[in-house]
């Protein structure tokens, strides 16, 4: 079982203050890299649990609006390239498997290499029966096949500028 608990964390002089509200526990550290294990032994020590079970919300709320652009940047990035990668892999599948292009052809028309291409084959293949083809008959019923959903993005770091609009604008 883990225990989640929002810690905020602030900069005073050449210390981070580690304060987490909810349990009226406050630490200081040296480094953000320190934060996340004091906290976490804080929090553990007071309630009387292992420290790895629990699970923390790093917030730094003085530098929210600073990072925030960061955070929007990152989310876009990691959807466009969601985005590639079914394109890519949609691509690779119509060009070998459709129109039974050679993998030099394909990894030129993709602009991608012989490694890349053969592991965009090996997707396209894995998900096969999930995706709809591009050229061919639709299934029996007369529909498209529906399309898989995609794996999300690798989540971001575990300590994080909150990216909610409390934290932005100092409320609770």
């Amino acid at each position: 079982m883990s225990t989640h608990y929002e810690t905020r964390l602030y900069r005073i002089g050449r210390w981070w203050a580690v304060d987490v509200p909810e349990l009226a526990i406050h630490t200081q550290c040296r480094t953000l890299d320190e934060a996340e294990d004091m906290a976490r032994d804080a929090i553990g020590e007071a309630l009387g649990i292992r420290p790895e079970t629990v699970d923390l919300r790093l917030v730094v709320p003085e530098i929210a609006g600073l990072l925030e652009s960061v955070l929007v940047a990152r989310r876009e990035r990691a959807a466009a390239e969601a985005a590639e990668r079914t394109a890519l892999a949609d691509a690779a599948r119509t060009l070998s498997e459709d129109l039974q292009m050679s993998p030099g052809d394909a990894c030129r028309l993709l602009g991608v290499s012989q490694q890349e291409m053969s592991q965009l084959s090996r997707a396209a293949r894995a998900s096969a029966d999930a995706r709809p083809r591009l050229l061919g008959p639709p299934n029996s019923s007369g529909a498209a096949h529906p399309r898989q959903q995609r794996p999300t993005p690798p989540p971001r770091p575990r300590w994080a500028v909150a990216d909610d609009a409390r934290s932005l604008h100092g409320g609770a």
